[in-house]
């Protein structure tokens, strides 16, 4: 059985599953990026086929989906070094088959699985051009990882539950008056918008101090650590704002209503 994805949509879902997968060395399963295929609602009408890769250090978490044709056998577990192999290589293929028939060819990635689940389960990664395979159209086989990966995890966090404020006994502190972050959540901010061109809109899971679902166009969803603050931040800022104008200022200002940025 074989996945049939547009090109640019796959290297768009490898990148984005980049940006939250875990890049140390002490974890080896959360150094690798998780895909598999399932039904959900369309980006036009009704459901369709779509792939999914689910990535993340066990802290922050990301899901990107987008459509796709077929199902894959297994799911794949493909470390972050392959999936760095398999961006560049099928880029590369694009862009040579496209000069070479025009381009507004149609490019394409087929994925598959040979041999059985397990640790002889290889990765099959084909390109095509106008549906067959061109002169500078690749074939790669990438090896799979065989630990078992944290999904049920992952979606406990990505599918919004609300989590407890470490640390901070809920009650006493402010709700919906102050939202914080810590550098792992803006971090992923700034990255994911710059992969998909697109705002990050935060959604918060409970208290105002808990974790925040994050989503970035219309594929991508992220789950991010909150930020426990104390009851005085909460209340008002703390940095006092400090006015330095002199009066002597051809700027008159903005016309801003109350209640208007």
């Amino acid at each position: 059985m074989a996945v049939i994805i547009d090109t640019d949509d796959f290297v768009e879902l490898l990148k984005a599953a980049q940006v939250t997968t875990f890049t140390g060395k002490d974890d080896p399963i959360m150094r690798c990026v998780y895909l598999d295929t399932t039904r959900a609602a369309g980006e036009e009408v009704g459901e369709e086929d779509v792939i999914v890769a689910l990535s993340g250090d066990r802290n922050v978490w990301g899901q990107y989906t987008c459509p796709a044709e077929g199902e894959l056998a297994n799911p794949l577990v493909i470390d972050i070094a392959a999936n760095k192999w398999i961006i560049s290589s099928v880029t590369a293929a694009k862009k040579n088959m496209q000069e070479l028939e025009g381009k507004n060819a149609e490019c394409r990635v087929s994925l598959s699985i040979t041999g059985t689940h397990g640790k002889d389960a290889r990765l099959v990664v084909q390109t095509t051009t106008d549906g067959i395979r061109g002169e500078k159209d690749i074939e790669a086989i990438i090896p799979l990882e065989t630990e078992d990966y944290p999904v049920v995890t992952a979606e406990q966090y990505l599918s919004g539950q609300s989590f407890k404020v470490d640390g901070q006994d809920i009650d006493d502190l402010p709700d919906g008056a102050v939202m914080g972050f810590d550098s792992s959540a803006t971090a992923v901010m700034d990255k994911i918008s710059g992969v998909l061109k697109d705002s990050v809109m935060q959604y918060p899971t409970g208290h105002s101090a808990g974790r925040r679902i994050l989503t970035c166009g219309p594929r991508w969803r992220g789950s991010v650590p909150g930020y426990a603050f104390t009851k005085e931040q909460g209340e008002e800022p703390l940095v006092e704002f400090v006015s330095i104008d002199r009066g002597n200022s051809d700027d008159t200002g903005e016309d801003v209503g109350e209640g208007e940025a």
